[in-house]
């Protein structure tokens, strides 16, 4: 399971080398760095560290947004991360935020067009489940979801927790990678717990949030989770393909089919009427 680690994030603020010895302790495969630290981001690109970038995104400046997470891609950043928070001053709750969310994508992907650009939000049903920025973000140019899942946080059991805030494995069609809560000193039993839960689940991915407030027996507990496995189940079958793609393909057929009609040469042609099983003449 691919692991990341929240980092100096305004609040917690420790030297490099610390969140380095850290996130060594806990075996992550990368970072995600609160923007705004170019020292701090040099530091952990010359130890060899990959690294995304997150802001806390204001809706009503969207393009401003994007530019400050495309800027730090310029700097080294392998991913971005725009955190959509509605309840928090984001104004992603306000009328708009669907227009806003569209801004902060296209502008995003236009300096950046393969750039793994991921959405953090509060997705349980009272906040951002399901809501028009959501939807209008899953609809194209963002590559996941990292939806935050704090059972001591929400007062909730770990199981309960999940329940009410990650939809699954995937989530209007993308990759759902949840945060788990790693702040408030949750224990370690509590960290192998939410881990075996996202496995459970699905989660191919995790993050955990912040490194820095962690204690070492939750960071070695981290690192522990990569080695284990869950007992095997029975997946649920799912299609190859689904409709949409289905007939997509047979548009592309019928207009290569109309081409070679039009254009072709007597070679395509005849190669056209053996595959629809006809002699030609």
């Amino acid at each position: 399971m691919q692991t990341t680690a929240w980092c100096h994030n305004g609040y917690h603020n420790l030297p490099p080398n610390e969140v380095i010895r850290r996130a060594r302790l806990a075996r992550t495969d990368a970072l995600i760095i609160k923007y705004g630290d170019p020292a701090f981001e040099r530091a952990i690109t010359a130890a060899g560290i990959p690294w995304g970038v997150e802001r806390f995104t204001y809706a009503a400046q969207a393009a401003r947004e994007a530019d400050m997470l495309a800027d730090a891609v310029d700097a080294g950043a392998s991913f971005a991360v725009a955190n959509c928070e509605p309840n928090d001053g984001g104004g992603w709750s306000d009328p708009g935020a669907d227009n806003a969310i569209r801004t902060l994508i296209d502008a995003f992907r236009a300096r950046h067009p393969r750039t793994p650009l991921h959405i953090c939000a509060d997705l349980r049903r009272a906040r951002s489940l399901d809501t028009p920025f959501v939807r209008e973000a899953a609809r194209d140019g963002i590559d996941g979801w990292m939806p935050m899942v704090y059972p001591k946080a929400f007062g909730q059991s770990v199981p309960r927790a999940f329940d009410a805030a990650y939809p699954g494995a995937t989530y209007l069609n993308l990759p759902c990678a949840p945060v788990l809560q790693t702040y408030d000193n949750p224990g370690p039993a509590h960290i192998t717990q939410q881990i075996a839960e996202a496995r459970t689940r699905g989660a191919t991915s995790i993050s955990i949030y912040v490194i820095e407030t962690a204690t070492e027996a939750e960071l070695k507990a981290v690192a522990t989770s990569k080695t284990i496995t869950s007992a095997p189940s029975t997946p649920t079958p799912q299609p190859l393909v689904d409709s949409a793609m289905l007939q997509a393909t047979r548009h592309a057929y019928l207009r290569g089919a109309i081409a070679i009609l039009d254009h072709g040469t007597p070679s395509e042609l005849r190669a056209l009427a053996d595959l629809f099983g006809a002699r030609s003449r």
